[in-house]
């Protein structure tokens, strides 16, 4: 359990109410009469603030962000949400827009694929085996990643 202060509703209420009752008195189309019930309202507002302090409350603490009771699967969620971090990281240093746009649109796989092949320069058999893929698929994905690559860049250089 944590503690969370909660701020109580009331101040925001007595200024509604003081809108209201200074709408009755004076007239709010003008001028003079908006500016004196905005400070009238604001007055009233940080009074009653003032004198009602939070209130302090223990509320549950949140879990954590995977929490399926199962330790190596926890991990490999929490593995899996670390490397998009980083893979979201290395696609915002890309410089070209439509090339970035690409790579966000792919697979996850294929978005490894090109991470691991040109940002940490594996090897196609070592992608193979960090990924646990056979060696055609990668090359398939990469092929196809590539590809797709390509025009954007044909795109980018049109416009």
């Amino acid at each position: 359990m944590i503690e969370k202060k909660v701020r109580p509703v009331l101040p925001v209420y007595l200024f509604a109410v003081s809108w209201v009752v200074c709408g009755l008195v004076l007239p709010l189309y003008t001028l003079w009469g908006l500016v004196t019930t905005l400070a009238i309202s604001m007055a009233v507002y940080l009074a009653a603030t003032a004198f009602m302090q939070p209130k302090t409350i223990l509320v549950p603490a949140p879990l954590k962000p995977f929490d399926t009771g199962e330790e190596q699967l926890d991990q490999a969620l929490e593995q899996a949400r670390s490397q998009l971090k980083e893979l979201t990281a290395l696609n915002a240093r890309i410089p070209g827009q439509s090339i970035s746009a690409q790579i966000s649109r792919m697979e996850p796989d294929t978005q490894n694929i090109i991470k691991l092949r040109f940002f940490e320069e594996l090897e196609l058999r070592e992608i193979s085996q960090v990924l646990d893929m056979n060696l055609n698929t990668v090359k398939t994905k990469l092929y196809r990643g590539l590809k797709a690559l390509k025009i954007a860049i044909r795109e980018e250089d049109c416009t």
